[in-house]
């Protein structure tokens, strides 16, 4: 199997100046492949000469768990205050979030609640999970 990832993980401080407060967060390097256009293609769609993300039909046989750690993973948090995890959804519309909202409760029996951000990002959502409807 070919390697996907440029880099081991790094980490990363940072100084919140306001608060005096050090966070910590780790990131990694993907490669370019040539299949990865194939699976771009499958994700977005063009409307009014803007690629569109999209749902993917047999999105319930592909979200694997550990599809779903990648997912947090690459592009969610932790909010340690709440303790919930975010997922973002933001490119997804009401159905689609919904979609997925029924497909972690339904095959990991993730209850979540959906989220609608803030004005800047009107009919936006994200998924939440608060730490105790995970099963860690």
């Amino acid at each position: 199997m070919e390697t996907l990832v440029k880099t081991g993980p790094k980490e990363v401080k940072r100084l919140h100046k306001k608060y005096n407060k050090t966070y910590t967060s780790y990131y990694f390097n993907t490669l370019t492949f040539p299949s990865f256009t194939e699976i771009y293609s499958n994700w977005y769609i063009i409307i009014n000469n803007k690629n569109v993300k999209i749902l993917l039909k047999n999105i319930g046989e592909l979200l694997i768990s550990r599809a779903i750690v990648y997912w947090i993973m690459c592009d969610d948090y932790f909010h340690k205050t709440n303790k919930t995890i975010i997922i973002s959804t933001d490119s997804f519309n009401l159905n689609e979030v919904n979609t997925l909202r029924y497909i972690l409760l339904s095959k990991y029996n993730i209850k979540s609640t959906r989220y609608l951000n803030g004005h800047k990002c009107k009919n936006k959502y994200k998924i939440f999970i608060s730490k105790k409807k995970l099963l860690i």
